[in-house]
């Protein structure tokens, strides 16, 4: 008489870069995927429990644990440094500076790290354009480029009829970095006011 054979155990399970719940598996038993390590992420697809069958094969498909990536980080009109493109778990990405006319604007750290969700921690920044209080002269005309844009002029030119041009000023003034314009001022005082030094004597 031949005996008949007995069920197989199976190997137990792995998962590379995670942890499984199989230990000895024997016939019928089954066996769990837990999670993956820190900086991996566990598939969709495949059976978060399998089953050990009689053949000493698991049941279903298996799932595995790929590593964590965060998205590109753009920084329009800037500049960056680290891992930046497309970066790795625990990998950093930061703001460095902006260009010549922009400005950077952030409310958290200029250094994100990338993390376990695949997602960076900190919020974005930006450089925005570097804008200067509009230049104006009152009974007057300016001439040049006036709107307040970074590194523009604008030229006191002349008072309407009855003004004079004051000298105790800067004839151009332009727009920098800091969002201030640099030089001083012209005004047109009225002939006969009090007279401010100028570059047209006020009439006798």
């Amino acid at each position: 008489v031949i005996a008949a054979s007995s069920a197989s155990d199976c190997s137990p399970l792995t998962l590379p870069n995670g942890s499984v719940d199989c230990t000895s598996p024997v016939a019928n038993s089954t066996c769990s995927y837990l999670g993956c390590n820190p900086g991996f992420t566990l598939s969709t697809s495949g059976d978060a429990v399998r089953t050990c069958g009689a053949d000493g094969n698991f049941s279903g498909t298996a799932k595995t644990c790929t590593p964590v990536t965060c998205p590109a980080i753009t920084f329009t009109n800037g500049a960056l440094s680290g891992s930046c493109l497309g970066s790795a778990y625990n990998d950093t990405c930061t703001y460095v500076s902006c260009n010549a006319g922009y400005t950077m604007v952030s409310s958290g750290s200029l250094t994100r790290r990338c993390n376990e969700t695949g997602q960076y921690s900190g919020a974005t920044a930006s450089c925005v354009a570097v804008t200067c209080p509009a230049v104006s002269l009152a009974n007057g005309a300016v001439s040049g480029s006036c709107s307040g844009r970074f590194n523009s002029t604008c030229t006191y030119s002349s008072c309407n009829p009855g003004y004079y041009l004051s000298s105790n000023g800067t004839a151009s003034r332009t727009c920098h970095q800091s969002g201030e314009v640099h030089g001083t001022p012209l005004a047109c005082p009225a002939y006969n006011s009090t007279p401010i030094t100028s570059t047209t004597p006020p009439a006798p």
